[in-house]
């Protein structure tokens, strides 16, 4: 281990600094001094002029301290900058994942119900329409939708529905029917191959994200859901793409129909 130096006061580096120490302990002697023979205040004018002036001679170094003050202040801000990357990393993204159906479902139902407040975008790419769910918790959840929709017209739901066979046509003709007396309940349709299936998403106030794949089997599926309003942020603008070159429900509807 190194020799620990012996501390010395800054002040004692200069030898003006010095000086004027010892001059200010004469000068608090001489207050006393003056205090009992109560010397003329013609004596105790000069000794006032110069206490008044080490005191600005010791002040007037602290300009030359503006750069250790600037690099302290420094230091402080990069201290912060791990605080926040610290405190980001301890309150990580929470994500919570569903093995099946009843799981992803439920909790989806739930959010729409007890939490949902103005907005729900949701997808539907599957090779079965909803309908063909044997589980309850799914079609509570498909039910939920348009149940959201006409408490308030305030509100909004967007579905993008994915057609590419003959069930998800005549699903989708249905689904017209059960939703244009709805107006806050907009569909629009997407024509694909249908192979592989894409996975399919629900979107909620700009906050909650809920992603949904399908598994090896018509009834089988899995997925996961997001509390993070940037990362709904950057699955709404990918919905909203997908958005704009669907084809309105009415019209596809129309357009379809006039052609069989």
């Amino acid at each position: 281990m190194g020799v620990r130096r012996p501390r010395r006061l800054p002040e004692l580096d200069s030898l003006e600094y010095f000086l004027l120490l010892i001059a200010m302990i004469v000068m608090v002697g001489f207050s006393f001094v003056s205090a009992v023979y109560a010397f003329s205040v013609a004596w105790l004018m000069p000794v006032i002029f110069l206490a008044l002036y080490m005191i600005l001679r010791v002040l007037i170094p602290l300009r030359g301290a503006e750069p250790r003050v600037r690099d302290f202040r420094d230091q402080i801000a990069a201290l912060e900058r791990r605080l926040d990357a610290l405190q980001i990393s301890l309150s990580a993204t929470p994500v919570q994942y569903h093995i099946d159906n009843n799981e992803f479902y439920g909790n989806l139902a739930e959010r729409v119900r007890n939490t949902a407040r103005t907005r729900v975008d949701v997808t539907y790419f599957r090779g079965v329409p909803p309908s063909a769910f044997a589980q309850e918790k799914s079609q509570q959840y498909f039910r939920s939708l348009l149940e959201w929709a006409g408490q308030d017209p305030s509100r909004v739901v967007r579905r993008i529905i994915g057609v590419h066979n003959d069930r998800m046509r005549e699903w989708a003709y249905a689904h017209w029917t059960d939703t244009r007396g709805t107006p806050n309940y907009e569909a629009r349709v997407v024509e694909y191959l249908g192979k592989p299936d894409m996975f399919n998403m629900a979107l909620i106030d700009d906050r909650y994200v809920y992603l949904a794949f399908s598994g090896r089997t018509d009834q089988s599926m899995s997925g996961l859901d997001i509390d993070d309003a940037r990362a709904c942020q950057y699955f709404t603008r990918y919905y909203d793409q997908n958005w704009a070159i669907a084809e309105p429900l009415a019209d596809w509807v129309a357009r379809t129909r006039g052609s069989r």
